[in-house]
This record gives C-alpha cells, structure tokens and sequence, in this order.
C-alpha cells in the first residue's frame, strides 16, 4: 500500500479531500449563497466604478436570479481554474480537490460577498499569465522565452479590460520572474510589451473616435485610491475583511517558516513566491474599499493553495480541524447577515 508523507517528513493516514468533507464543503457553500440570495435585497454590481465591457456584460442579465446564477457558476469555472493550475505548482504529493474547495469555502464565506464581480472574468486572465510563470519554472531547462513573457502579461493586460485593477498584479509577475530567475531584459521587456500592445490598440481606436474620454477614464479608475478612514475600521463590517485576511497571512507565514519544510528548492520556491503574494495583496485591501472584495477573491487564490498544502502534510488528524474552519466561516457569515 503506498504510503503518502506531508510537509513535515511523517506518514499520511488519510486524505482530506473524501466525499464526507467534499460534501459538507459544499453544503457550506449552499448555505451561504442561500442566505446571501434571501436576506440581500438588491445585488450590486459596481456599474459606476466599472469599465465598459464589464458594464456591457452585466447589461445582458435581467435580473437577480440571472445574477447569482452567473456568479455562482463563474465561481464554480474560477474554483476548477485554480485546482487545475496547480498541475503546474506540483506542490501536493497526493491527489486532492483541497485548493478547489477552499477557493470556494472562503470566497463564499467572505464580508462584502457580492455574487458578480468583474473579478469573476478577469480571474480567469489572471490565471492563464501565472500558469505561464508556473510553466516556465517547472520546466527549467527552456526557461521563460520573450515571447511566453509577452503572451503572458498580454492576457494580463486583456483581463484589465474588465477590471482595470487587474493591472495592480504586473509587479507581482515580475516579482514571480525576478525570484525564478526568469527575470532578463529581454523578458522584461517583452512583458512590458505584452500589456502595451492592448492599450495602444485601445488608444488607437479612441484616435479614430476622435475622443480620448474613455481612455483617461480607464487610468483614473486604475489611480483612484480610496482608503477608508482607520476610524471607520472600528466597526465589524469593516475590519472583517482585512483582519480575518491578515491572520490568514500571519498565521500562514508562521507555520510555513517556522517548521522545517521537507520538500525540494523548487517547492520552497513557489511556496516563498505564495507567501509573498499574500502580503502584496493584503495592501490593497486597505488601498481600494470600492475593489476590496475583488482583491480578496485573487487574495484567496494562494492562501487556497497554502492551506491546502498545510492541510495535506499535517501529521495529525485534521479533520476535525478542516471541520472547525468550516463551522468558524459559517458562524461569521451568519453573524454578518444578523
């Protein structure tokens, strides 16, 4: 019988991700969408503050149902993106339907849930520009070519056309090249050129409209920070969000650094890459209150993931404790809704 080993060297007794759990996950994730379905009474779709293919989109939907029906199946399409990107991570010794579970556990969980996001599409932009980072590191021998570069952040730059905040995550890929050792100038630029190569097609058809209004629009949607006053985060409501993500970060950090990690450099290179994306992106959510529950959607992409592999390589029973998390994030879901 083959005997599976987690993070800290000791023996697996058991997966996670059985039908009993994958059951109550999902149980879970009903219960939430139910209650967020019966008590909102409106829904939101950030119109004002959105960019007009998002707008264009959203205007085919004629009504609640539509909404949460779309949003759910987006989230769904998103939850099997990622379970399907960590092919490229390799990152779990076992098979596991943990990283797609807990995407959808925790964005179903969250405060400000909102059913429909321009993150639910542009997500799937971000994903296709990591897998070639991912790819290309796996690999090793090729490394990343000029033209995987520009092909990346080009899907990167299409996805900012539905949310411009998209591009707020160009450093976070060079950051990704720099610690794969990826990062060249000719690389560099090549990516540079990638997002370049949309918005001067865009700036090219303003110039033939004769109007360069959507165009200035875009780029002040991408600067337009809007902190919240730190008066204001004394409330429940809004501190939610970024705390519950600051300890997810914290405690993250903690257990992966302060426990010897029994895998290759290649893992402990992802893994560092992970930790750091977490703490790139927890600044956002202080920086754009408006955008705060779409940069916490891409915050649960790698706290997902590490989670999931802390979850796998515990030498205990856990279980019990997958089940705690579970009854924790129902239990502030009911208390957001009182």
């Amino acid at each position: 019988m083959r005997q599976n080993f987690g993070i800290y060297g000791k023996k697996q007794k058991q997966s996670l991700s059985g039908p009993a759990v994958t059951l109550l996950t999902l149980f879970a994730v009903l219960f939430c969408w139910g209650l967020e379905y019966h008590f909102s009474t409106h829904y939101l779709l950030n119109a004002d503050l959105s960019m007009p293919l998002w707008n264009r989109m959203t205007g085919l939907l004629p009504g609640k149902p539509s909404v949460y029906l779309a949003g759910a199946l987006l989230l769904c399409g998103m939850a099997a993106t990622l379970q399907r990107a960590n092919y490229y991570l390799i990152l779990f010794r076992e098979k596991t339907k943990l990283p797609f579970l807990l995407f959808l556990l925790l964005n179903s969980t969250s405060f400000g849930f909102i059913p429909l996001r321009p993150v639910s599409v542009a997500f799937f932009f971000l994903m296709l520009c990591m897998v070639e980072l991912f790819k290309a590191y796996r690999e090793g021998k090729t490394g990343l070519a000029p033209g995987n570069a520009y092909k990346a952040t080009f899907w990167l730059g299409v996805g900012s056309l539905i949310w411009i905040h998209l591009l707020w995550l160009l450093p976070l890929f060079w950051y990704g090249m720099y610690q794969f050792q990826l990062l060249n100038r000719r690389t560099f630029t090549a990516s540079l050129l990638g997002v370049v190569t949309i918005y001067w097609i865009m700036a090219g058809w303003y110039v033939w409209q004769h109007d360069f209004t959507g165009l200035t629009d875009t780029f002040h949607r991408w600067t337009d920070f809007n902190p919240v006053p730190i008066r204001e985060y004394l409330t429940v409501d809004r501190l939610a969000s970024p705390a519950t993500a600051f300890v997810y970060t914290v405690m993250l950090g903690l257990v992966l650094r302060l426990h010897k990690i029994n895998a290759s450099l290649r893992t402990r290179q992802f893994i560092s890459f992970l930790l750091a994306s977490t703490r790139y992106l927890l600044l956002f959510l202080f920086l754009f209150d408006a955008e705060a529950a779409d940069f916490l959607c891409i915050f649960f992409i790698p706290v997902s993931i590490l989670m999931a592999y802390l979850f796998i390589g515990s030498p205990r029973n856990i279980s019990l404790y997958y089940y705690l998390l579970l009854v924790c994030s129902l239990f502030l879901q009911t208390v957001h809704y009182v």
